[in-house]
């Protein structure tokens, strides 16, 4: 009887440092994946006082996750989609390119289907910390 309870702890104990609970909340306009991710690894951030205001609270999670996707996995021109309970768009990275700095950069092209923004278009570059800053380039 105590075997198999001492397997069970021992176990437990073992398996409990495969998941790390990271706090990456939002600081001074930094925007994580969610802020309370239980992952095994540190997400990309992403920095941007304006993006939020012009594509609206509501809908900035979605936003913020796909365009979380297509600045680490997606190769320029592929599209990913976002949508939220009532609203959708999608991102598409248009151009890679380097920053003055050497930080590797991506222009995006972000369509919001119901704010009537039209196409907005911004540049994203990465830091060697891992924060991708998001600054606007025109309103289409």
């Amino acid at each position: 009887m105590r075997a198999p309870l001492a397997l069970t702890l021992a176990a437990s104990l073992l398996l409990a440092g495969c998941s790390t609970q990271l706090s990456t909340g939002g600081v001074s306009g930094f925007f994580s994946k969610s802020d309370n991710e239980t992952t095994g690894s540190i997400p990309d951030r992403i920095a941007s006082s304006t993006l939020p205001v012009l594509i609206g609270a509501e809908r900035w999670p979605s936003v913020r996750d796909a365009m979380l996707i297509v600045l680490s996995e997606s190769e320029d021109g592929n599209t990913v989609s976002w949508k939220d309970d009532e609203n959708g768009g999608s991102i598409t990275p248009t151009a890679s390119f380097a920053a003055p700095n050497g930080d590797p950069c991506r222009r995006l092209s972000i369509i919001d289907n119901t704010s009537g923004a039209g196409e907005l278009i911004f540049d994203a570059c990465r830091a060697s910390t891992g924060v991708w800053t998001v600054e606007p380039m025109t309103a289409a």
